[in-house]
């Protein structure tokens, strides 16, 4: 909210300087607003819808720029402003209208509270509406509409709004919401029942906001209701909504101060809850702010006591008999609450409350009633009346004394400091933060009283230290970088905490160390050297001590420390390797907080650091003692807590600085020896270890054997028969962690390293057979463990072991039955004990995923983990599994197979070929009803499973079951889900294979399936996976019983037949059709196939021998083609050629003969089929039919169009089919080379092109001959030449790699540099190489794009030599020669900004050049908008600061009408440019985070208007 409010104060600010700079300009200001609505309105009436949606999206975004800000004198826009409304409701008024058309209006008229009398959908006010809500004109309207005003059941649009009412409220026009204010208030507090819980947050906040601006206007009743409903809302399980509704209450109680019935509501209603919240231990934050903030305006209540108040507050701190004394963090809330409840009642009753404070202290006999039995309930805690009452009494006063100078209380501090005498831990802890709080509120009188007594009394040093801390932790927080101490007072702290720096007492060394680190926060300057000066003492606890106040001052938030610090901190770190154990430990810790906060800190230093920080983990005998105590010896290890401090530095570093680290000379043998140290100990490592398994796995399996034995003696070891409690928690911990290592390591992606590992196992195999032992018998133990997390973990291990015990099935592998057969055992008994923990279930369930049951509950998961596949596939497994009442018992109990349709799929495709005869039948059949559930996922992976299990078992499964699963598939088959199409048909193949003998599987096929593959082949969609299983399903079809060749070949030429709805086949579709007629064909057999050419070619030389079928097909076709033996040769072409490029036709003498004289048809898609047709025929046989192809080339020279077409189709195969192959010979490849450059200078520019792909193909092959030829020939004199050459580069990038790329990467210099060639179709060729290259393989020519970018600009200008004037006699016609490379030209720079940004300096392009095409023709000007959208986008700042020049083009093109007697096409071209500019304004207006743009192009004219719609 405050980056808003300081965003709409730049644009305020911009907008009045921009009103004065244009007051006595040529073009004012609103002249030009007028300029760009006019067209904007006038394009809202177009009869054309899709020109109407722009522009309604457009009008939303006007009202910005009309009213840009409410403070400065701005001219009347009520002429602007009113027409848009008008126009956009009356839009909205037609009913007759697109869905486009209808949600642009929706979108646009969600400010005006209404939408056609249709509630708007979103559930949010966009930004930009937010000055529509704010314009009084607007305002007048939408107040007034039915949709508020009438029937409150209509209300519903303002579910929609409550952010809109909130931007009225905090309006500075203070609009007048008395007629449905009520009302509004009435709907909202609805919804505050909601379920929704953000619907409920941005509610409590638009009720806020409500209540400030027209809080007196709000009547007391309905105060009363919103109260009620708030009272549910408060509660510590949703701590944010509470305290946005304690807020809203302090508001209301703020807004109806002088209002009885809501004070009393309040406190009926809302203080019972929040005396209940206060007590939680959860309570901090926001929630404990506003709940202080409710306490204080509760008090200004009328009604409501201050006393009252008091007594509720200390009964709310009274211990309960259920859950005993209160947890500390609601102590300090009931503390702070009475502190804020003081200061907000006064300066009496705060005075009075101090004195009552101080009288517990000295004499309980002025404490009340209350307080009295509160503490009287406390003394079970404290075990004594007296101190209980202390405690609470030393709480208020320190909360109270940090907000408030209590020196008129004399000698207060002395009553406190009385209080360090008590023999309780928990007063004396109370005692010093009073004291050191009470000192924050009056430092220049307390400070020094805490410093002398820090020198005079000894015994009470730590707690005066402690106060001590306080004050100077309240200084670096609350004023962080400033501080009220004085010079003086911080030259005696910093001597009196260096003299405690060698204090025999750890506790008071670290007081000091901190202390130390906070002074250092507010005074680095000092505080750094004098710390480093003492890193040199001779006395080992001051140089601890300096370190560790190094710690406390590396804190996450910057400070003017780290500068500071950076140099100096090595001088700290490197105490790591001092003598002393205690220095060590304090280097570890401030390497450990320095690591967690600021790791760039200590980055630098890690290469020598972390060897001294390794050998800290090390156990070292001299630190360990033996100390005598008579009847026993104690043996300590003075280096356990350095170690532990280690491995958990080395923990956080794996977070911040695991690219500076070498995981592998750590493991071993640091981590291993950690792993069998201390309990201490062993946490951090066991978490270090699940970290090196996620991130660093390689160096983890490297040394895996090794972690075997640490990890079975942590898992297997009981504590002692006589242990206590805690003792067994601790080992009970100890085991779960271990396990949770475990389960890391087995999560590894073993497929990574599956084949070092199986090197290893094969090579040790006994070994690892002792260590799979050692390790499943505790593991196994642990599964019958009584402590649920024990087992637990252990259950999901178990889970993991499979994966060891099992890793393949190809090589010869130990008997593992004696490890497999246990674990097994151990889950299912596990399993059936029904008295388990949540916790425990659920890990059994993940667990037991691969049985097929859990508990009789199927499980939750709805994929199967890749490691639980081994266990699918283990046959002691599946003899359980297969055999469980899970399975072969009710078929109602089959429920966990919907979680395990992948696991039956493992199983199928399983080499142990496992026997699943008990089941299969009905697994199928339950699988084949998921075929009908709506989940698309699960259709798919079912027909999967589906095909899996066919494969495998197929023989073993009933033609009955096969017949119910093609029913369900001949309802997948259809176009509109082409994946799952292809599944289905892939299915249907299998079945057909696998029942090849069974005549009703193949009638099922032919009536159900047959009929929806027919259907399917007429799709113009239709094309990959789906179009191969269908030539699949045809090729399986065929040998299938009871269906013939012929039938088949009938059903597709019927399929092929035009409707009379639909006309003919478009071109895709008839592709379709002849590809499954080849395939058909082949699958028959050579004699059908045979017999089926020789039908085609006599089709060709003459339609006597057509059969009847084809007959009536290609008749149809004759509307089409207009000529009936035409139709017949361009469906006997395509099938010619698809049958030729699978199989040599060259026993069917002069086919190619027959196939060329086609040439000579009239119709141009008879010629198109005829040379594809000859190319896939010569495809089929080179060494006969190329030859003749060249030959043709040379000889006829009316053919060659069409001949090198056919050329193309058989170097395009090469390059497809086989790439870095060919079939070629080097004598064709010299002869196709020389044929080709020799056409290159060829007048026709079709035949330029087809040359051209064909030699970019043919540099697929021959990349080391080609590409040095064209090369060549870039100095051709023939423009013709060059062009053709560059355009074969162009073909030769593809996306794939290719050997061609680095060949080429040197070279393509000098392609593109003809850029600069003086011919314009040079030129061109150029800047469409430059284009593919860029979308294809932009690092071939980033580095070229500093000399290429000028050149690429300028072709984009419109150049007056290319324009000339032609004479038609009647009337002249002027040519633009320049128009196609210049609309290439800003093509290239559109696909440059998707792959070469970061080469490109927007700026130099926009203008002049950009500007230029947003005037230039239609086909220029549709890639300058999706530029300047893209721009917009990325280079928002490049498009700020030349907005002013943008508006002129735009509104040309926005306002532009075609002619009267314009045809269709001339309208919808002119229909498509005004979109697209739409489009271009729309990305324009939705540039986010503009201040920073807004301040640098202040000359913009809109740049305030868009530099806030969306931010």
């Amino acid at each position: 909210m405050e980056a808003g409010l300081a965003l709409l104060e730049v644009a305020r600010r911009f907008t009045h300087w921009h009103v004065l700079k244009h007051s006595s300009s040529s073009k004012p200001f609103d002249l030009t607003v007028r300029a760009l609505s006019s067209p904007v309105l006038s394009a809202v009436g177009e009869r054309y819808y899709k020109v109407t949606a722009e522009a309604l999206r457009v009008c939303g975004e006007l009202v910005r720029v009309l009213r840009p800000n409410f403070e400065t004198s701005m001219p009347d826009f009520r002429p602007y402003v009113s027409p848009i409304y008008s126009a956009i409701l009356a839009r909205l008024a037609n009913q007759d209208q697109d869905q486009e058309h209808t949600q642009a209006g929706h979108v646009t008229a969600l400010p005006f509270g209404h939408a056609a009398n249709t509630p708007a959908k979103s559930s949010s006010v966009h930004p930009r509406v937010e000055l529509c809500l704010e314009d009084p004109y607007f305002v007048e309207t939408f107040l007034s509409s039915s949709a508020l005003c009438e029937p409150p059941t209509v209300l519903c649009p303002v579910s929609c709004l409550y952010q809109a009412f909130a931007v009225i409220a905090n309006s500075p026009l203070r609009i007048n919401l008395s007629c449905v204010l009520e009302q509004v208030v009435s709907e909202l507090t609805g919804f505050l029942r909601k379920a929704n819980r953000a619907l409920r947050q941005a509610t409590l906040g638009t009720l806020n906001s409500l209540v400030v601006a027209y809080g007196e206007q709000i009547s007391s009743t309905t105060y009363e209701v919103i109260i009620v409903e708030l009272s549910t809302l408060i509660s510590e399980a949703d701590l944010h909504m509470t305290a946005l509704a304690l807020e809203l209450c302090c508001t209301m109680m703020m807004a109806k101060i002088s209002s009885q019935s809501v004070g009393v509501t309040v406190s009926h209603k809302v203080l019972p809850q929040a005396l209940i919240l206060i007590r939680s231990s959860l309570l901090q934050g926001q929630a404990l702010q506003a709940l202080q903030r409710f306490f204080a305006s509760l008090v200004h209540s009328a009604n409501t006591s201050f006393d009252s108040l008091l007594d509720s507050l200390l009964s709310s701190a009274k211990p309960s008999p259920q859950s005993g004394g209160l947890a500390k963090q609601a102590l300090h809330s009931v503390a702070q609450c009475v502190a804020v409840l003081c200061l907000a009642a006064g300066d009496q009753k705060c005075a009075s409350t101090v004195d009552m404070l101080k009288g517990i202290l000295k004499d309980d006999s002025n404490m009340n009633s209350e307080c009295e039995e509160l503490l009287h309930d406390r003394h079970k805690l404290l075990e004594d009346e007296n101190e209980a009452k202390q405690h609470l009494a030393l709480l208020c006063l320190g909360e109270i004394g940090r907000r408030k100078d209590l020196s008129v209380h004399v000698h207060i501090e002395n009553i406190v400091i009385e209080s360090f005498q008590s023999p309780f831990e928990e007063i004396k802890s109370a005692a010093s933060y009073a004291l050191g709080n009470i000192a924050v509120g009056n430092l220049s009188k307390y400070l020094p009283f805490i410093l002398d007594q820090i020198d005079n009394q000894q015994k009470k040093q730590y707690l005066l230290l402690h106060s001590l801390k306080e004050v100077i932790a309240r200084q670096s927080i609350d004023q962080p970088g400033k501080s009220e101490l004085q010079e003086s007072n911080v030259e005696k702290i910093l001597s009196l905490l260096f003299n405690h720096c060698e204090s025999d007492e750890e506790g008071v060394r670290n007081v000091v160390a901190e202390c130390l680190g906070k002074i250092a926060l507010i005074e680095p300057k000092k505080l750094v050297p004098a710390l480093k000066e003492r890193t040199a003492s001779s006395t080992a606890f001051t140089r601890a001590t300096v370190v560790i106040a190094i710690k406390y001052a590396i804190v996450e938030r910057p400070e003017k420390i780290d500068e500071i610090l950076y140099p100096e901190i090595s001088t700290f770190l490197m105490l790591i390797k001092d003598s002393d154990r205690h220095v060590r430990r304090a280097a570890v810790l401030a390497l450990s907080t320095a690591a967690h906060n600021k790791p760039n800190l200590i980055k630098g230093l890690l290469p020598e650091l972390l060897p001294l920080l390794y050998d800290q983990t090390v156990i070292k005998k001299e630190m360990i003692r033996t100390v005598d105590l008579g009847p026993f010896k104690h043996i300590v290890d003075d280096g356990l807590e350095l170690r532990k401090a280690a491995f958990e530095c080395v923990d956080t570093l794996l977070d911040s600085c695991l690219d500076q680290m070498n995981p592998s000379t750590f493991i071993v043998p640091y981590l291993i020896s950690g792993l069998s140290d201390h309990y201490d100990v062993k946490m951090p490592c066991h978490l270090i270890l699940s970290k090196l398994a996620d991130k660093c796995p390689a160096a983890v399996l490297a040394v895996l054997d090794s972690l075997v034995d640490p990890l079975e003696k942590t898992i297997s070891h009981k504590p002692k028969a006589d242990a206590v409690k805690q003792e067994v928690d601790r080992n009970e911990d100890m085991i779960r962690s271990a396990f949770r290592a475990i389960a890391s390591i087995s999560r590894i992606r073993f497929d990574d390293y599956v084949s070092g590992y199986l090197e290893l196992v094969e090579q040790r195999k006994l070994e690892e057979q002792a260590q799979l032992q050692a390790l499943s018998s505790p593991v196994l133990s642990a599964v019958g463990e009584r402590y649920y997390k024990v087992t637990a973990e252990a259950l999901r291990v178990c889970g993991e072991l499979v994966r060891v015990l099992r890793p393949n099935f190809e090589t010869s592998m130990p008997d593992f039955r004696p490890y497999v057969s246990p674990i097994y055992s151990a889950i299912l008994a596990r399993l059936a004990n029904q008295d388990q923990d949540q916790e425990h279930t659920q890990a059994g369930h993940v667990t037991a995923l691969p049985f097929g049951h859990a508990a009789n509950t199927p499980a939750k998961s709805s994929s199967v983990h890749p490691r639980v596949e081994l266990c699918l596939e283990d046959p002691y497994f599946v003899e359980t599994f297969l055999s469980s009442s899970a399975l072969c018992e009710p078929p109602t109990v089959l429920c966990p197979v919907s979680c395990l349709y992948q696991a039956f799929a493992v199983i199928a495709n399983s080499p142990l070929r496992i026997n699943l005869s008990c089941v299969l039948e009905q697994v199928v059949s339950e699988l084949t009803g998921f075929l009908r559930k709506a989940n698309r996922a699960l259709r798919q992976a079912t027909l999967g499973t589906l095909n899996s299990l066919v494969v495998a078992y197929g023989e073993q499964i009933s033609s009955t079951t096969y017949e119910v699963i093609i029913v369900e598939l001949s309802t997948l088959i259809s176009e509109a889900d082409l994946h799952m199409t292809a599944l289905a048909l892939e299915l249907c193949c299998t079945m057909m294979m696998a029942k090849i003998s069974s005549q009703s599987v193949g009638v099922t096929v032919s009536h159900k399936v047959l009929p929806q593959a027919l259907i399917l082949i007429r799709s113009s969609l239709l094309q990959g996976q789906a179009l191969q299983a269908l030539q699949r399903f045809f090729a399986s079809l065929v040998h299938s019983a009871n269906t013939s060749f012929d039938s088949l070949l009938d059903s597709l030429l019927s399929s092929a037949k035009p409707s009379p709805q639909s006309g003919g086949l478009a071109k895709q579709a008839l592709h379709s059709v002849a590809q499954c007629v080849a395939v058909l064909c082949l699958a028959a057999g050579d004699q059908k196939c045979a017999s089926t050419v020789d039908m085609l070619k006599g089709i060709l030389k003459d339609d006597s021998n057509m059969n009847s079928e084809c007959e009536e097909l290609l008749h149809d076709r004759h509307k089409l083609l207009e000529d009936e033996n035409e139709a017949k040769q361009h469906l006997a072409l395509l099938c010619l050629g698809e049958i030729g490029r699978r199989k040599d036709l060259s026993v069917h003498v002069h086919i190619e003969n027959i196939v060329i004289e086609s040439f000579q048809s009239p119709f141009e898609e008879i010629k198109s089929a005829a040379s594809y047709a000859l190319g896939n025929i010569a495809v089929g046989n080179l060494s006969k039919y190329l030859p003749f192809i060249l030959d043709q080339i040379d000889n006829q020279q009316k053919k060659q169009y069409l001949l090198l077409h056919s050329l193309k189709e058989v170097i395009a195969r090469q390059s497809i089919d086989q790439p870095g192959k060919s079939e070629l010979q080097e004598s064709n490849v010299e002869k196709i080379l020389s044929l080709l450059f020799n056409h290159c200078e060829s007048d026709e520019e079709g035949v330029r092109n087809v040359v051209a792909e064909c030699l970019g193909k043919i540099a697929l092959i021959e990349p080391k001959k080609l590409v040095p030829a064209l090369k060549e020939r870039t100095a051709s004199s023939t423009a013709f030449t060059r062009a053709t050459v560059v355009i074969a580069i162009k073909y030769a990038i593809v996306e794939r790699p290719e050997k061609i790329d680095e060949i080429l990467y040197p070279e393509i210099s000098t392609f593109l540099m003809l850029i600069k060639d003086s011919d314009r179709h040079v030129r061109r060729a150029a800047v469409l190489a430059l284009s593919t290259a860029a979308h294809n393989k932009p690092n071939l020519i980033k580095g070229l794009l500093p000399e290429l970018l000028p050149l690429l600009y300028d072709q984009t200008v419109i150049k007056k030599e290319m324009i000339r004037t032609v004479d038609l006699g009647p009337f002249k016609h002027i040519v633009d020669d320049g128009l196609e490379l210049r609309k290439a030209a800003f093509e290239c720079v559109d696909t440059l900004l998707d792959s070469c940004l970061d080469q490109m300096n927007p700026s130099t392009f926009i203008v002049p050049y950009l500007i230029s095409g947003l005037s230039d023709h239609y086909d220029v000007k549709m890639p300058c908008h999706l530029i300047l959208s893209k721009l917009a986008d990325k280079c928002p700042a490049a498009v700020l600061a030349v907005l002013d020049s943008l508006v002129d083009p735009l509104e040309k093109t926005i306002s532009h009408k075609p002619k009267a007697d314009a045809v269709k096409q001339e309208v919808d071209r002119n229909e498509d440019m005004i979109r697209s500019a739409f489009r271009a304004i729309a990305s324009i207006s939705r540039i986010r985070g503009l201040v920073l743009h807004v301040l640098a192009a202040l000359h913009c004219i809109f740049g305030l208007g868009f530099a806030l719609m969306d931010d």
